[in-house]
């Protein structure tokens, strides 16, 4: 995941992710995801199948 960070820096304004969404009540797509959103600086943009 780091080299997507650094790849998407000053390159980029927006990521586009594809994601499945996990069971359960609450809205989650996984530790992986929810890592990249809180770190990332760009604009993402979830792509749920």
């Amino acid at each position: 995941m780091a080299g997507l960070l650094a790849g998407a820096r000053g390159k980029y304004s927006l990521l586009l992710v594809g994601v499945s969404r996990r069971v359960g009540e609450n809205l989650f797509f996984g530790n992986r995801t929810k890592a990249l959103v809180q770190s990332c600086t760009v604009s993402i943009m979830l792509l749920s199948s």
